[in-house]
């Protein structure tokens, strides 16, 4: 019975959790892309940019591609086709993916504390939970190493990107 536990367990962060953190996320950079620009914006959840093996879902100018093999994930992508934005937009933009996943992480615990829960789901929220702490972390403190999208394309992480940002923002 333990194992079998396990195994939904796992089947539930790896086929819904995940993708809803990570969707969040997504979100958090996608929405104010929107508002700030008036082309396309792209959300790849599970792939760095390859829309093959995705399921498509397209929302007025939000395109979303879901990546059909959740174990062969890839964390997420926004990419918007206007350039040509301020920096205050970019940085922005940049924040609010973080800032949403960690929103998410609060409103998490806060169910986790003082929801009223049984053991079992209180035990799938609160590793949800860790989860996305760690990963709102992992998102925010600045990685020197590349990220290689889909096309060959190197970015770095939010953290580097809204530092660089800030960078040229004081040269301003």
């Amino acid at each position: 019975m333990l194992l079998i536990n396990y195994f939904i367990f796992l089947l539930l962060f790896v086929v819904i959790l995940r993708p809803f953190s990570t969707l969040v996320h997504e979100l958090g950079h996608g929405i104010p892309a929107l508002l700030f620009t008036n082309k396309k914006v792209t959300l790849y959840l599970g792939s760095y940019g390859n829309p093959k093996d995705s399921f498509k879902f397209v929302i007025g100018r939000l395109e979303l591609f879901l990546h059909k093999k959740p174990l062969h994930w890839k964390i997420g992508l926004c990419a918007f086709e206007q350039h040509t934005l301020s920096i205050n937009k970019l940085l922005f933009i940049y924040v609010m993916g973080p800032l949403t996943s960690l929103g998410l992480s609060i409103i998490l615990s806060y169910i986790v504390f003082f929801g009223e829960l049984s053991e079992n789901v209180k035990f799938i929220v609160f590793f949800f939970n860790v989860t996305t702490y760690y990963e709102f972390y992992r998102d925010i403190v600045p990685h020197n190493e590349p990220i290689e999208l889909h096309d060959g394309t190197k970015i770095f992480n939010d953290g580097k990107q809204i530092v660089e940002l800030l960078k040229c923002h004081k040269r301003l």
